[in-house]
């Protein structure tokens, strides 16, 4: 039986940070329509199913021809967790002579500036290699590595994020060692993670590099208008 490739977008109603978040116009359209016309356009997916309880999301999913799983109301809280959600995607979504022979692309809508061939490249590492799963991630430089970052006692007193390295041997930000953190733009993963382990990346996590473009992720007001200010700039060239 062949591999299916289905993209799974997330919405929960109730963003707190920005009011109606994914549904806030950017760049002339829905934050949300963004990774939808994507996903469409990649031509990449065999169906592309949209998790939510928002009708707004709703409306704006039907306009654009995507599936919509009206997601309960047990799995709408702070607490839901990603895990559960797919396995609700699975369970009432996915055939069940097919659910073992799923990858799913979790495409979160608050990354708008995605790159075809950069989620290609993902999914290539993923089908070409014995990993679990595989996740878009960018280089961590600067004032930004874990080298450099300390944690606060009570009393004040800094104490070394990471122990035991000798920040003298790293005094040059061209001394760190290469260190990614992940983005949240593309997560690329086997079905029967959910299965045989609860969990969506499982036992080996693949890491795959992506532009600083593609990695912009809202979540905060200065998110939202630096996301603008980078929208624009592009259009503008």
């Amino acid at each position: 039986m062949s591999v299916k490739y289905v993209a799974v977008i997330p919405a929960r109603k109730g963003s707190k940070r920005i009011i109606k978040k994914n549904i806030k116009s950017f760049l002339n359209k829905p934050l949300i329509e963004h990774t939808f016309i994507f996903a469409k356009n990649s031509n990449l997916f065999d169906e592309i199913i949209c998790s939510t309880n928002d009708e707004e999301v709703i409306k704006i999913a039907d306009r654009n021809n995507i599936k919509v799983r009206i997601r309960p109301d047990e799995l709408c809280t702070d607490q839901s967790g990603d895990v559960e959600i797919f396995q609700d995607v699975l369970e009432h979504c996915i055939d069940e002579e097919n659910r073992a022979n799923i990858i799913f692309v979790f495409l979160r809508p608050t990354s708008p500036f995605r790159k075809k061939d950069e989620l290609e490249k993902c999914i290539q590492i993923l089908c070409e290699n014995d990993f679990s799963s595989v996740r878009s991630v960018i280089r961590v430089e600067g004032v930004h590595h874990p080298y450099w970052m300390f944690n606060q006692e009570e009393n004040g007193l800094a104490t070394p994020a990471i122990s035991n390295v000798d920040l003298s041997k790293f005094y040059q930000s061209q001394l760190l060692p290469d260190t990614f953190r992940l983005t949240g733009t593309y997560d690329i993963f086997y079905s029967k993670n959910l299965v045989e382990s609860q969990t969506l990346y499982g036992s080996k996590m693949a890491i795959s590099e992506i532009s600083f473009e593609s990695s912009v992720d809202i979540d905060t007001p200065i998110d939202f208008k630096f996301a603008e200010f980078l929208g624009s700039e592009s259009v503008q060239k």
